[in-house]
């Protein structure tokens, strides 16, 4: 049995998550309850469940609003004993995905789909999920949900050390420093500085457009390999002047 969450459903975060897992054991038939979007009335001390299938269902509940100290003060689930529909299997799935998304910021979204949705076999409820990308978008927006917001300005700011290593342990990120007015970051490892020094051929170019907001300027070298132009060196830096290229 699963409790599930309707529309304008609460952040994933552990006071929400173990209010929800209170509700969902101690209702007498919990599957496919959620909460309402706002209590109603003036009571701000009280929140409201009813069942997902309003069309056939009527099952509802009240319920402390504080998780630390809930009891339910009235729950009138004794008759909501249907299955829980494809519409439920497929917001159970939705709600896992965004709880693995919280709980692994630094998993990237396919590992997180993988994790989730790949263990969905039902073609009924497959067919109602979105599409992939949707998806992958939706974990984005939860993973970054738990990170810090981005500085307005890279000058003073510490890269921690492990956002400047590949994982095969190459450092990738070379920084000219915080304090430097003039700062800039280089994106290379030394496989890739090698393939550029035997490179016969280089192709550079600078573009403002696509830089971060807190640089001027996204300048990216390109070298052959095996006859192809390959990306090798990317830099992103705080200034446009010709100093800054040399």
């Amino acid at each position: 049995m699963t409790l599930l969450m309707g529309p304008g459903e609460p952040q994933h975060d552990s006071r929400e998550e173990k209010y929800f897992h209170i509700i969902r054991n101690t209702l007498k038939r919990p599957q496919q309850v959620y909460p309402a979007i706002a209590p109603e009335g003036t009571d701000r001390t009280r929140r409201h469940w009813r069942c997902a299938d309003r069309e056939i269902c009527n099952g509802r509940c009240t319920a402390d609003q504080d998780p630390d100290n809930i009891h339910i003060t009235r729950d009138g689930t004794g008759d909501h004993q249907h299955n829980v529909g494809v519409e439920g299997h497929v917001k159970k799935a939705v709600n896992a995905l965004k709880r693995r998304a919280q709980e692994e910021p630094d998993a990237t979204p396919s590992q997180v789909l993988r994790t989730t949705i790949g263990g969905v076999h039902s073609e009924e409820i497959l067919l109602m999920l979105s599409e992939r990308n949707a998806l992958k978008r939706n974990v984005n927006r939860v993973q970054n949900g738990t990170r810090p917001p981005n500085p307005t300005s890279m000058r003073g700011v510490d890269l921690p050390m492990n956002y400047t290593m590949t994982k095969r342990g190459e450092v990738f990120i070379h920084d000219s420093g915080a304090e430097d007015e003039e700062r800039v970051l280089i994106f290379s490892t030394q496989e890739k500085v090698r393939h550029l020094s035997a490179s016969g051929t280089l192709f550079c170019d600078g573009t403002f457009k696509t830089a971060p907001t807190q640089f001027a300027l996204l300048f990216t070298v390109h070298g052959v390999v095996l006859g192809y132009p390959v990306p090798l060196v990317y830099a992103l830096t705080m200034r446009k002047r010709e100093q800054t290229y040399r």
